[in-house]
């Protein structure tokens, strides 16, 4: 069932959840990739940059109390948007799970509480309309101990080309990778909490 459209302020308080949170454990949901064979490849895709690690899908985040959250992208503002459930997302297509608590950058965030949620507003227009339709392009999650992690729905081509808006969620480990590619803007976020 497809997301119901949410106000600003619904998707405010809908993040505003995530503090106080502690992450146990991340887990991240891509395309099965085949090679040219149609074997599946041996290797994930989502962490092809250095400079970022890139889903097709989306991720859960799994709270040592129990709870969780699935993080992908959505249509409750506009597509794409990110969008954030609480219940684990049933997918339609074949995927992988990746387990990357350990083999990714999180782990100077686990174990660690959600200290602030800001989030960015994208916004589009379309040609011969006045109106500017706004929608959460991305999160930045604040850690008590200062790291922090910026999840987008934006994608980045092989040749550096990146849009916001994407059926994708990136994820950088780095503010200024993060504005480097668009995911974020200095001055603009808005702070949920």
């Amino acid at each position: 069932m497809p997301p119901l459209p949410m106000t600003k302020e619904e998707y405010e308080s809908q993040v505003r959840l995530l503090i106080g949170h502690r992450i146990a454990d991340v887990r991240y949901h891509e395309i099965l990739y085949t090679d040219e064979s149609g074997a599946p490849t041996a290797e994930p895709k989502w962490n092809q940059n250095p400079a970022f690690d890139s889903l097709d899908y989306g991720l859960d985040l799994d709270f040592d109390d129990g709870s969780m959250c699935h993080v992908t992208w959505g249509a409750e503002f506009e597509h794409y948007n990110l969008s954030i459930r609480r219940a684990p997302q049933q997918y339609v297509g074949t995927i992988r799970l990746w387990t990357v608590t350990h083999e990714s950058r999180w782990q100077p965030s686990i174990g660690q509480p959600i200290a602030a949620v800001d989030v960015y507003w994208g916004w589009v227009q379309y040609k011969g309309d006045s109106k500017r339709v706004e929608y959460p392009q991305s999160l930045r999650l604040t850690f008590e101990s200062g790291a922090q992690v910026y999840l987008s729905a934006l994608e980045v081509r092989d040749n550096d080309f990146h849009m916001g808006c994407m059926d994708h969620v990136t994820i950088f480990f780095d503010g200024v990778i993060a504005e480097e590619y668009g995911a974020w803007h200095p001055g603009s976020p808005h702070r949920a909490a």
